[in-house]
């Protein structure tokens, strides 16, 4: 969203506290971040807080394991994650 669009300067804070996050998976992939499902691929603009978060993608027995680094106020995107 660019930054004339209106909002105010609290606002604007508030956006940058948390970070976004997406994924997806072929085939479809369960999404946990820390311990907590966060849903099902495609994920998609998953609000975090800034700071290195740990993923596992589960898709039947396959599981792939990996950390990301989220921003705030800004998207970070696996992409597409193949088995």
């Amino acid at each position: 969203m660019p930054l004339d669009a209106g909002l105010t300067r609290d606002q604007i804070i508030a956006m940058s506290k948390y970070g976004r996050y997406s994924v997806d998976a072929s085939p479809a992939a369960a999404v946990f971040i820390g311990e907590k499902k966060a849903g099902d691929t495609p994920l998609v603009d998953y609000q975090l807080p800034p700071g290195i978060h740990q993923v596992r993608l589960v898709s039947g027995k396959k599981v792939k394991r990996f950390e990301i680094t989220v921003l705030g106020g800004q998207s970070t995107n696996d992409g597409l994650i193949e088995w």
